[in-house]
Parts: structure tokens; sequence; C-alpha cells
């Protein structure tokens, strides 16, 4: 008897905003991008290949990053595995309407997988906060949002796209693996020694100063600045979190581009040359600040 093996997709997401926890998924075809340098193992990828719209921001693969270097803004990224019947897998999205006409903002990875559920099982109404720990009901009857607290009512609205791109064979996601074995993946990081700054960050300068590539000079200065950086917070504790934030993120983006120039720039525009795929008229440009 054959034995039914779950597949998934393939949705990258960046945290939209400092300090919170909602993650908002690339679109289908910027997702398709990033995989397949993903699976080249290329360094960065500068989205204005994919989307025009995001061509002042690129994606270091090393750091796990979106760089803004317009703002000197750095957001961490991550790769997550959906099955292959979320709306992700189906090719379908669930938006809500923002204050502007036309603004149509897509609910997280989470939301529209709860959303689309009720939706299938024939619901009325959806309570997000018992799901999404967001305080909001869906009325599928007239198609609204309901703020709970305030009772304020948008428009949602739920429309076709493409699908997300195919995962590996036989990958899965991480919180299917055993427990064991992702601890013995953490032990390294949690060894690191970073207390008080983000994982994400603490990760990307154990990947630069560990890089070969990397000179002895460079990795002082690098620890110099980092013991800089952690006796100021130390010596300002009136700092709000968004400054400390702030501190990090252009740390962050320093580090990038040191390790950009000691390193040879491979972008999602080479990764579709040698596939013989012709990119987007702007993919030549190399002076995208994404």
């Amino acid at each position: 008897m054959a034995v039914h093996v779950q597949q998934y997709v393939v949705a990258w997401e960046c945290l939209s905003r400092p300090n919170s926890s909602h993650w908002k998924a690339y679109s289908p075809v910027v997702s398709q991008i990033l995989e397949k340098a993903f699976q080249n193992k290329l360094t960065q990828v500068l989205l204005g290949d994919a989307d025009p719209s995001l061509s002042r921001f690129r994606i270091s693969l090393t750091s796990m990053t979106q760089i803004c270097e317009v703002r000197e803004e750095a957001s961490p990224v991550r790769r997550m595995l959906y099955p292959r019947s979320s709306p992700a897998g189906q090719g379908i999205r669930w938006d809500w309407l923002g204050d502007r006409f036309s603004e149509w903002n897509e609910y997280s990875m989470d939301a529209q997988i709860a959303i689309e559920k009720a939706w299938s099982s024939g619901l009325q109404t959806l309570d997000l906060s018992k799901t999404c720990s967001v305080p909001y009901i869906i009325n599928y009857c007239n198609l609204t949002q309901v703020r709970k607290d305030t009772g304020f009512v948008r428009s949602i609205r739920r429309v076709q796209q493409a699908t997300y791109p195919a995962a590996l064979k036989h990958e899965v996601p991480i919180e299917i693996i055993p427990q064991a074995a992702v601890k013995i993946e953490q032990e390294p990081v949690k060894s690191s020694g970073s207390s008080g700054k983000p994982n994400w960050l603490s990760n990307m300068i154990m990947n630069v100063v560990k890089s070969p590539s990397k000179s002895a000079v460079d990795q002082k200065s690098q620890k110099l600045r980092r013991n800089s950086t952690e006796q100021s917070s130390d010596d300002c504790p009136q700092d709000s979190s968004s400054n400390r934030r702030r501190k990090e993120s252009r740390i962050a983006l320093r580090v990038e581009r040191r390790m950009s120039r000691s390193s040879s720039l491979d972008t999602v525009s080479t990764c579709l040359s040698q596939d013989s795929i012709k990119p987007p008229h702007n993919s030549m440009r190399s002076t995208n600040a994404y």
C-alpha cells in the first residue's frame, strides 16, 4: 500500500515592523526568485529583478535579512513551508481593505490558513483572536472584518493568484522535526553569548566573523564595534527600543556591506542567465538599493 507523503510549498516572508511578530509574505513571483537563488547558493537577490516596486531593497541570503540602503535599515527574512492544501499552495489570497481606496493588504499566512479553513467549512463568522491572536472577527456573509474593541469595519476579499514554489522533495517544516534534533542545531547559537541582541543579528555577526574571507583586521574591528555598541547600550538605558533597533540595523548593514566587498557579488540575475532565461530589463541595473 502506497504511503501518502505530504507536499509543501515555500513562501519567503519578511518581518513587517521592528519589535513585532507579524511576518508579511512576499508575492509568489518574488518567492520564486528567492527560492531559485537559495537553491543555487547565491549570496544576494535584488528584489527589483522580480518587482520594480521593491527596487530599493535587496535580500542577503547569507544573513537572511532584507536591506534598504536608502533608510539604512535591515529586517529579518525567513523561508517557510506550508502544506500544498493551504492557500499558498492553492493560489488563494485573503486581503483586507486599507485606509486608501483600492489599497488591499494581505493577511499573514497563519491568518489566511484559518480564514480559508473556516470559509471552506461553511462558517458564517470567525474569531481570529482565538486562532491568530488578532482582535478581529471575520464575517463571511458580507465579507467584512470587524475590530472587536472598537467595532471598526473593513472590507475583505478572496482572490486568486499564482501558487508558491514547491519545496524540495521530502522536505518538511522545522516544527515536524523531533525536538532533540532541533535542540542540537540550536546549541551553538545559544552559546554565542550575544544577550540583548536579536538572534538574527547575532547569527549574522557570527557568520561574518567566522567567514574565511574575512581578514584578521576586519575581525578585530568588528569585535571592537560590537563591544562599543554593547557598552553604549548599557550606559544609556533611557534609549527607546526603536533607537536600539535602528542602531542594530545600521550595524547589520555595515557588516553586510563589508562582506559584500570581500566576496564576489552573486545575484539572482547570474542564476537566471545560467538557465538561459531572459531576466526583466531592469535586472541589469547594478545600482538597485534594496
